[in-house]
């Protein structure tokens, strides 16, 4: 009986552990789809957008939201006009959310974006 209930300690405990790591590794939903929001309120797309691009963007930002740099990395950085929209976005969303979202909060944040939907629509895909 001890031995079963040692080993369901210790099952709970890993998976209090799990959990947290998860969550300290990235940002919850509700803070990307907030990110998101305000990106996209911000974004005017190009009109030569070739539909399922995904961009990396890595932002640094001060707790607050208040955007230091955004810079778009990768296969997206050659594309000059797609590269600076985004950039710009995410400066004019600035600050980027915070309040209500601080246990959710990252500083220096990288984003997976697809750009180019049928409909134009940028969206959030993992967030680091």
């Amino acid at each position: 009986m001890k031995i079963v209930n040692r080993v369901s300690t210790l099952v709970v405990l890993a998976s209090a552990f799990i959990a947290n790591l998860a969550s300290a590794a990235s940002p919850a939903p509700t803070y990307a789809l907030a990110l998101e929001r305000a990106i996209l309120g911000n974004w005017s797309a190009p009109a030569n957008l070739a539909p399922g691009v995904v961009c990396r963007v890595n932002i640094r930002q001060h707790p607050g939201g208040d955007v230091l740099e955004a810079k778009v990395v990768g296969d997206c950085a050659s594309d000059e006009q797609l590269s600076e929209s985004l950039q710009l976005a995410i400066l004019r969303a600035n600050p980027l959310p915070y309040f209500g979202y601080e246990a959710s909060f990252v500083r220096n944040l990288t984003v997976d974006l697809t750009v180019g939907k049928p409909n134009g629509m940028l969206t959030t895909r993992t967030l680091r």
